[in-house]
């Protein structure tokens, strides 16, 4: 499973990235909302895709000038630390 979300993480961040360059006004609600619309994974794994559009949105914020390189090289370096929360939370189920 944690191969599955670390592929979804890796398809919204390139998903978010995009959305992100060509409607650069956008609001966090409108990126995720293009990200799962374009996605189609199973739930557990469409969490992940959401907590990393979610972090490329946030990165981008902090960070308007950087290339698309930098944010996924800022996601895959995240992507323990994320993956690691979500399966926190899927625990305390």
């Amino acid at each position: 499973m944690e191969k599955d979300i670390g592929v979804a993480m890796i398809a919204a961040a390139t998903k978010a990235i995009k959305y992100k360059k060509e409607n650069p006004n956008s609001m966090i609600d409108e990126v995720i909302n293009h990200v799962m619309r374009s996605l189609s994974y199973r739930d557990e794994v469409k969490i992940g895709a959401v907590a990393s559009a979610s972090a490329v949105y946030n990165f981008k914020e902090k960070n308007p000038r950087a290339n698309e390189k930098e944010v996924l090289r800022f996601i895959v370096s995240e992507m323990p630390e994320i993956i690691h929360g979500l399966e926190l939370v899927n625990q305390s189920k």
